[in-house]
């Protein structure tokens, strides 16, 4: 059963970037077939070269700023559950120091090598994601910030009335 749930997680985290690649790879060789592509690249190959390296330069500028943004996310939430007191890993934040505490938890980045690859390769796609979802996510959570103590009315009422 487990192996099951894994899978079916895994396989819509891999979703996502089959549909960019499946639709990267349309887009391409539309451009290719339709737009006289190749004419331009055999007719102009330093200029190609100037553009190539130009994206692949904004993505990596791309990347670092979205590793930034990740990072600090992170930061935060390490934080968050020092100063919240929970227990992590066997140990308890109480009897370490908040640097001790971070550095047992910093990222390795290594770790994320095929989301920045992918940040890299195909920044226009995710920055233009990026720049969508995270404001709607953070507007989403507003919201949900805001009705919280209604929820936890609507639960009250409706336990407190079950018991009768």
């Amino acid at each position: 059963m487990l192996y099951v749930l894994c899978a079916v997680v895994l396989s819509a985290l891999l979703a996502y970037y089959h549909i960019v690649i499946f639709a990267f790879v349309v887009g391409l060789l539309y451009a290719v077939m339709n737009l006289g592509i190749v004419t331009y690249v055999v007719s102009h190959p330093l200029l190609t070269l100037g553009w190539a390296s130009a994206y692949f330069l904004v993505g990596a500028g791309w990347s670092i700023a979205k590793w930034w943004f990740a990072e600090t996310k992170r930061v935060a939430e390490v934080k968050r559950r020092f100063t919240n007191d929970r227990v992590r890993f066997g140990r308890s934040p109480k009897d370490m120091t908040l640097e001790q505490w971070l550095e047992q938890h910093k990222t390795d980045p290594r770790d994320h090598v095929t989301d920045m690859l992918f940040w890299i390769g195909f920044w226009p796609i995710n920055a233009v994601y990026t720049l969508i979802n995270d404001p709607f996510r953070r507007l989403c959570r507003r919201i949900y910030q805001e009705l919280q103590g209604v929820y936890q009315r609507i639960t009250d009422r409706v336990w407190k009335n079950a018991i009768r």
